[in-house]
């Protein structure tokens, strides 16, 4: 089961916020981007309603602040799921045991957290599934609907609740002091300050074995130190150690390049207490020296403390899969360097999950996510005085890129919206790599499915820039132009593509002309758009790699589809002369510098 969309109202600075991932083939990453206080924290905090609960005291925190005097609504914060068939096979085989022989499929449902108002007085709050199920009892030869309130739907929709709904994990920061001390007995579990980590611990212990538990496997052996248990006990932490080991420091070197770091973990009993306290300890073997997790740097603290809680809570419940992780600004008081790195996680992150982060780093965006980017505005924030009075005006909308660009259309380059909404602009001192400019992203992706794939990065030196069009490329190029970087414009080779290389020449001047390249001017028999180089065969069989039912070429399902297979890295096996020509515009191109 996957989240597919969300819908926020009245949460806070939040009138009507959509944010969408998509139905067919649900987005796996989100990026929220905007300045400070433009409304991305609200937006996360607004989804992780769904997922934890709210005490009737703290309800009016969630009232927007231009009502508080007086709100006669609802605050609510809706989610729409996506079935998969093994969702269905589960809820099948549940279903029998309340003495259905058959149940219908089910393709989606939605679920939503309202909270009900008046006169900014909390009146209540539920838990909304909209959700009918159809089915056959034994013994019987006709389908009934089983619909709210009857006692099937109940005990159906608790069963979808506890077992089904992904998981909503909401991090606001990963920058806190880990434990030197992580106390496992009665008092520590109770301790709410401490249930994170007695979380992690359970989980480590899960993916070890489903059947290990703090209390009997750790707790109840320091206890009754036999011969026998001291052995169990310690083959148990050193799994765990090994465990933990593998997980976050095979990831640590590959980002790193660190070797020979090792986690120990140990477990100690305080005597001087009126009762004794048992505990476990996390450290970090270097050589012959360990050290607390907070002896070390920031940097080390931030990824360590991020790869231990995202890695292994993930397996919080048994066998569940698409965890949505929910990240506020991650690594945003980190070096540029730790960012570039933190963002070559999210593709491992994500196997089986869902990520929705916030930032407002150039550092945290990946072009190969723009499909999942969205604008974040506080649209007050450009209308108020500079003192930003937005206490009571705020007014937060999110919108995916494209949709930013149609509303604002004098920011036409493809990128320009997130060069703006970041106010990105790069030092003399910051290396700003020569780029390729197409003319949109269906170019874009096409270019690098066949470097990546199918020529193994044989041009990765090549940084290839969506563009907005042939003609609507000016920001850009006057960017580039006034930082003195170097760059190529490519066009189609057809007469819209002739036209605005002639208008980009008349409007910049015969300087940029070298820079200027058609499809035309690399091959004579290059005449049209870049979908034309491919054989016909090979455009019906990857549109229906998208769509299985098409029935021939069709531009969106087919760059759509080129697009999702760069993703998954699916190889699909071209003829000989479409690979020739593609790599014939990569050779011109890298031979220009």
């Amino acid at each position: 089961m996957k989240h597919v969309r969300f819908v926020i109202r009245n949460f806070k600075g939040i009138e009507n916020v959509e944010i969408n991932l998509g139905n067919e083939n649900p987005l796996d990453v989100i990026t929220l981007i905007g300045l400070n206080e433009s409304g991305k924290t609200t937006i996360l905090e607004a989804i992780a309603l769904l997922g934890s609960s709210i005490k009737d005291s703290e309800a009016h925190k969630y009232i927007p602040k231009s009502k508080k005097s007086n709100f006669n609504a609802q605050v609510s914060v809706y989610a729409k799921y996506k079935w998969s068939d093994n969702d269905n096979f589960l809820l099948q085989t549940y279903a029998k045991t309340l003495g259905f022989a058959s149940f219908d499929y089910i393709n989606e449902h939605s679920l939503g957290m309202v909270i009900k108002f008046k006169n900014s007085n909390f009146e209540g709050k539920s838990r909304n599934y909209l959700i009918n199920f159809k089915g056959r009892k034994i013994g019987s030869d006709k389908k009934v609907v089983i619909e709210h309130p009857s006692e099937d739907w109940k005990k159906l929709v608790r069963y979808i609740d506890k077992a089904l709904v992904p998981q909503i994990l909401y991090y606001p920061d990963f920058l806190f002091d880990f434990p030197e001390k992580i106390y496992i007995d009665d008092e520590g579990l109770a301790n709410i300050n401490n249930e994170s980590y007695i979380e992690v611990i359970e989980n480590i212990l899960k993916l070890i074995d489903s059947q290990l538990n703090i209390k009997d496997h750790i707790l109840n052996r320091i206890k009754d130190p036999m011969p026998s248990n001291i052995e169990a006990l310690d083959e148990t932490l050193n799994k765990m150690s090994a465990k933990v080991t593998d997980k976050v420091f095979s990831v640590w070197e590959k980002l790193f390049n660190s070797t020979f770091k090792e986690i120990i973990i140990t477990y100690k009993v305080e005597m001087f207490t009126a009762t004794p306290r048992y505990y476990l300890e996390f450290k970090l073997r270097e050589g012959s020296s360990k050290f607390n997790i907070n002896e070390r740097s920031l940097g080390f603290k931030w990824f360590f403390t991020f790869l231990l809680f995202t890695e292994f809570r993930k397996y919080r419940r048994n066998n569940m899969n698409n965890v949505l992780f929910l990240l506020d600004e991650p690594a945003s008081n980190l070096h540029s360097t730790a960012q570039k790195k933190l963002l070559s996680t999210f593709s491992d992150l994500v196997i089986n999950s869902t990520l929705i982060y916030t930032t407002h780093s150039h550092h945290l965006i990946n072009p190969e996510w723009l499909n999942g980017v969205y604008v974040v505005k506080n649209r007050k924030l450009d209308t108020d005085d500079d003192l930003g009075f937005l206490t009571n005006n705020t007014k937060v909308e999110a919108l995916i890129y494209k949709q930013f660009v149609s509303k604002y259309p004098n920011q036409t380059d493809y990128f320009q919206p997130i060069l703006d909404t970041l106010e990105f602009q790069p030092s003399y001192l910051e290396k700003i790599p020569n780029i390729i400019i197409v003319e949109g992203k269906y170019d874009y992706y096409t270019l690098k499915y066949f470097d990546k794939i199918n020529f193994k990065d044989k041009y990765n030196n090549l940084y290839i820039y969506p563009g907005n069009g042939a003609n609507s490329n000016k920001s850009i190029i006057k960017m580039y132009l006034a930082w003195g970087r170097d760059f190529i414009i490519l066009l189609d080779g057809d007469q819209a593509g002739q036209k605005a290389k002639r208008e980009y020449i008349k409007q910049y001047g015969v300087d940029i002309k070298d820079k200027i390249v058609t499809l035309l001017d690399i091959d004579s028999s290059y005449t049209s758009y870049m979908e034309s180089l491919f054989d016909s065969n090979e455009l019906i069989e990857i549109t229906q790699k998208f769509d299985s039912k098409a029935k021939a070429y069709d531009k969106s399902k087919f760059n759509s589809s080129l697009q999702n297979m760069l993703y998954f890295n699916e190889k699909y096996v071209f003829k000989e002369e479409t690979l020739k020509r593609f790599d014939k515009i990569f050779d011109f191109l890298a031979k220009k510098w």
